[in-house]
């Protein structure tokens, strides 16, 4: 093979400069990945092997070049930036959560008060003695209102449980257990919005005069101060 300058080059010294370009493959098998580069005689091409293209500077110098995966310690640090994040974002996104589940629960109270003076004023037999009268499908009747929504009939919605009670004797507060009084027309109702669990959120009680009263640390009671109050 012949130079630009004239001059020519055997093909032991070609040869013997790939074999060099093996060698600081084979010594760099450790790595994550390597690209060897060797500079291009005059008159002489670019070889491309089976780990990447070779060349060879002037003076014989083999350049090597590494890309290196990420350190343990760069590791550790993105998962500590990652629970710092955690940390500041998780109880700021609960504090949101309750408050809305706290605003749907009122809705829902007052959608019940709604639903039960409709009842009332439609059928003229009083209050209902269940959600789940006000609830129903196809045609409306006295026992099949279609007043409010079918998961708000089942006494659970959006992170509260709802009691209602029908005829109360006495009204007070009510954690599940209390059962409707004894009446042949109801003429009062109550009903307790309580949060599940206990300790994620304010409680709630309505009744037939449509007031929604509120306690932040028990159950809720006709004696608690109006919302807003």
């Amino acid at each position: 093979m012949t130079l630009g300058g004239g001059e020519s080059i055997g093909e032991d010294w070609i040869s013997a400069a790939w074999s060099e370009v093996e060698y600081g493959v084979q010594s760099r098998k450790g790595c994550r990945h390597a690209s060897i580069t060797v500079g291009v005689l005059p008159g002489l091409h670019e070889h491309k092997g089976s780990h990447g293209f070779g060349r060879r500077s002037s003076d014989g110098q083999v350049f090597m070049k590494t890309e290196k995966a990420f350190s343990l310690i760069e590791l550790l640090i993105v998962v500590a930036i990652i629970l710092i994040i955690a940390a500041i974002a998780i109880p700021d996104l609960m504090k949101s959560r309750q408050s809305a589940n706290a605003a749907s629960a009122v809705a829902s109270l007052r959608t019940i008060n709604s639903a039960e003076v409709t009842y009332a004023s439609t059928y003229n037999t009083g209050y209902t003695f269940t959600l789940s009268v006000l609830d129903g499908q196809g045609i409306s009747s006295q026992s099949n209102a279609e007043l409010i929504d079918s998961i708000l009939s089942t006494g659970q919605k959006s992170g509260y449980m709802f009691y209602y009670v029908a005829c109360p004797s006495p009204p007070g507060p009510n954690s599940g257990g209390m059962a409707n009084g004894a009446c042949g027309t109801v003429s009062n109702y109550q009903v307790s919005a309580n949060p599940v669990p206990v300790t994620s959120g304010n409680f709630y009680y309505t009744d037939a005069s449509g007031v929604i009263r509120v306690n932040s640390s028990t159950y809720a009671s006709p004696s608690d101060p109006p919302l807003g109050g």
